[in-house]
């Protein structure tokens, strides 16, 4: 499993928006490695399939039921894709905001809005990044509240 860290020196000039937006960019690229993974597995439970059904322990009707499911599974990852391009907009609109809102202001709605966003969280690794601290865990290892 590979590990997704990001840095944050705690000198961003508007905390809270930049802080969100390495959010969703650890988000794509955490998923992106499981997924790759998954892929990995993918690729050994298929070779399996064809062993099994050359070797002749199983049979056609059930080796090809198994091809389909494991046909379906390729088809739902690839719909990560559409959700990183998707999460990707996300994150460009944040810095766009981040870099139109004055720095002044920025920082009093972090002040203001830090604490009810970081009660949003479901595992330490999130409240992690919204702290500001490195992150170099995956969704494997993240530790639920």
């Amino acid at each position: 499993m590979g590990v997704v860290k990001i840095k944050n020196n705690g000198q961003l000039e508007k905390p809270l928006l930049g802080v969100i937006s390495k959010q969703v960019e650890a988000a794509v690229a955490e998923a992106a490695v499981d997924i790759s993974g998954m892929m990995s597995y993918f690729v050994k439970l298929d070779d399996q399939l064809v062993y099994l059904t050359k070797a002749g322990l199983i049979d056609a009707s059930s080796a090809e039921k198994m091809e389909h499911a494991l046909n379906e599974i390729v088809v739902h990852m690839q719909c990560f894709d559409l959700l990183s391009q998707k999460l990707t907009h996300v994150q460009s609109a944040l810095e766009l905001i981040e870099n139109e809102i004055p720095t002044e202001l920025n920082n009093e709605l972090s002040v203001k809005l830090s604490a009810k966003i970081a009660d949003l969280y479901s595992s330490s690794q999130e409240l992690n990044v919204h702290l500001g601290f490195d992150d170099d865990t995956s969704c494997s290892t993240s530790e639920l509240f």
